[in-house]
């Protein structure tokens, strides 16, 4: 078995976007338990509801874009080969809706823990996502498929 970072024809990303989340929230926590300081924003029930639509919505997001790639018989992961440019479902809108979903999961999150580390941590995961997996991912995919994927990226926008 080989390394992600080690297989011929996938995008050179620097982790498994998922591991990239949990290393981001997992960081967040150990802050809040070091440090913790309560934002005082709202009933931790008004937040649960807030943060709960808000996950509602990520994973909605998250499993339209997982089944639309699915359906168009290319892997999700991006340290395995992609077979095709998807251009269907929420990949009209968004080159990248799994990390935006993500990153809206990341964010729902913050608002139910109430804690200043997450909101802190949201910035550093998007950096992460976009410079660590999305950039190396389009030139991974501008390489591999080259005009389709460039009139794709001319007209679908990146994140939102």
């Amino acid at each position: 078995m080989k390394w992600f970072w080690e297989r011929p024809d996938t995008a050179p990303v620097v982790a498994p976007p998922p591991i990239l989340f949990v290393l981001c929230g997992g960081a967040a926590w150990g802050l809040e338990a070091l440090v913790p300081v309560d934002l005082g924003w709202g009933p931790f029930e008004t937040r649960a509801a807030v943060g709960g639509a808000l996950g509602v919505l990520a994973a909605l997001l998250g499993g339209w874009a997982i089944g639309a790639m699915t359906r168009a018989g290319t892997p999700v992961e991006p340290w395995e080969p992609t077979r095709k440019i998807v251009a269907r479902g929420p990949y009209r809108f968004s080159r990248n809706p799994i990390y935006v979903a993500m990153l809206l999961l990341f964010l729902a999150i913050a608002v139910v823990a109430g804690s200043p580390w997450f909101y802190l941590s949201l910035p550093g995961l998007f950096l992460l996502l976009h410079y660590g997996v999305v950039l190396r991912e389009e030139g991974y995919l501008l390489a591999k498929f080259g005009d389709e994927y460039a009139e794709y990226r001319r007209q679908v926008r990146r994140w939102l």
